[in-house]
């Protein structure tokens, strides 16, 4: 981290957000979040500014009681337990020293933009025309503008589509238990009995993906489905052509569409080419959510080019979380693993990556992540690490869609390549409602991992398991 003379050149140099906007009383304040760096460290910041090279530039905040649902809880390695009396301090920090920073709010009122590279998008819809859609969004000053390939779905009543999923897992989530792999091994236990040899099969054959729709699907309150093709959409009214005709459908009656990926057979001319090692997540205020390239600036604020095409602007104080893609941290829902599942009576459960077991948003204690695992016990998820791992980290919960109910007991093994399971870490009795519990582990010189979710003393009722941000860092080339 480097001092204030530097910071303040680079600023100059090229950086954008600048800290004059800070001192006009005037602009909105910006967000303050946790910050999480590649060596475990944790600060509690405002982003100030990131210049075109990826260098980020930072100044310590205050930490109060409106900073979010139990900060403390998250962020225990090295909080400066006198934070709320430091002095402001600025630093920098380049991009492959940051894990992420900030945190991801609920969804606001307004129309839900699910993208098929995951994400969402909150807002109004402003045109849609054949190919384009273009939104403003909830966040002050925000606009995007996408091809129609990118979306997945729009929903009008997130809750209701949401408490179909939780009581419909097989809506979204299809039944995958032929797909399991066997091991005679089983979960839990000490280093003797911990997993053996279950690299028979990898999370990508064991991982079905959702059956494609051959048409566009729209969801009525009411639960009926009607199929065909969305071939316009102007105010608050859907046409649908069907091969009865043509439907005009009021959205106050719809809680949702989604749309027939065969309908976009070519992809979107604008497709962003964002360089290895530069994707990010990006969050907004209003929680929309979105996988894209490095900002950068305008007058109004930034702007940034989306993965799956068209691009995004917002104003600096309706960003509030960044987690980059990079080779330092390696998520492990982008690695392939290999699984087992113990049913606690007949019930199979495929486990989920970046979403909970039942297909939806990662949240668990108020705490939403954008990258992570969800897992039903008793389960088992094992990957042969990449080379030079230096720790895992994860926040371990129960996911709230079970509305405080499930506990579990999870387990950290590691494999020095010898064959022999090493204990690493087990958790306490992980209860519904409570805040996620960090871990991070030592894996210098382990070859292997293993993730084990352990029933509690319910039985397998309701564990559904989260591993917020499950991730492995990697030493600097």
């Amino acid at each position: 981290m480097r001092g204030g003379s530097l910071l303040l050149t680079l600023l100059v140099a090229g950086y954008w957000l600048c800290a004059g906007a800070m001192a006009d009383d005037s602009t909105p304040p910006r967000p303050a979040g946790w910050l999480w760096t590649c060596d475990g460290q944790t600060r509690f910041v405002r982003l100030r500014a990131i210049s075109e090279a990826g260098e980020f530039a930072f100044q310590s905040a205050t930490l109060d009681a409106a900073s979010g649902p139990s900060p403390r809880a998250l962020a225990p390695l090295s909080m400066d337990n006198n934070a709320s009396a430091a002095p402001a301090e600025s630093f920098t920090l380049p991009l492959e020293e940051l894990d992420r920073w900030g945190s991801w709010p609920r969804a606001a009122a307004g129309l839900q933009v699910e993208l098929r590279a995951g994400g969402r998008i909150i807002g109004s819809l402003v045109k849609w025309t054949d190919q384009r859609v273009r939104m403003d969004l909830a966040a002050d000053g925000g606009e995007i503008n996408l091809p129609q390939s990118a979306i997945a779905r729009f929903i009008w009543q997130p809750d209701v589509w949401n408490t179909w999923q939780r009581h419909h897992p097989t809506l979204r989530v299809p039944d995958t238990a032929a797909a399991f792999s066997s091991s005679s091994a089983e979960p839990g236990g000490d280093a003797a009995t911990a997993p053996d040899d279950i690299t028979s099969k990898t999370s990508d054959s064991v991982l079905v993906a959702n059956k494609p729709i051959e048409q566009d699907q729209v969801w009525f309150i009411n639960g009926d489905v009607q199929s065909g093709t969305v071939t316009d959409w102007r105010d608050r009214t859907i046409f649908l052509q069907t091969a009865a005709g043509e439907l005009a459908l009021e959205t106050v009656n719809l809680v949702a569409v989604e749309f027939a990926p065969s309908r976009f057979a070519a992809p979107a001319a604008d497709l962003a080419e964002i360089p290895p090692g530069t994707k990010f997540w990006i969050g907004l205020t209003d929680g929309t959510r979105v996988l894209a390239g490095l900002p950068r600036a305008t007058p109004a604020g930034f702007e940034l080019p989306l993965e799956q095409g068209g691009f995004m602007s917002a104003s600096a104080a309706a960003l509030c979380a960044i987690q980059p893609l990079h080779p330092r941290v390696r998520y492990l829902s982008d690695l392939p693993g290999s699984y087992k599942h113990v049913p606690w009576l007949t019930q199979s459960w495929d486990y989920q990556r970046d979403r909970n077991v039942l297909g939806g948003s990662l949240l668990s204690g108020g705490v939403a992540a954008v990258k992570g695992l969800g897992l039903h016990s008793a389960a088992r998820l094992t990957y042969v690490l990449p080379d030079h791992c230096l720790a895992f980290a994860a926040e371990v919960g129960i996911d709230d869609a079970t509305a405080g109910g499930g506990e579990v007991i999870c387990r950290i093994y590691g494999d020095a390549g010898t064959g022999e399971w090493r204990l690493l870490r087990v958790t306490p009795i992980v209860r519904g409602g409570d805040a996620p519990l960090p871990v991070r582990v030592d894996l210098t010189g382990q070859k292997r991992l293993s993730l084990l979710v352990d029933y509690g003393r319910e039985g397998g009722a309701l564990d559904h398991a989260d591993w917020l941000n499950a991730r492995v860092i990697v030493a600097a080339p």
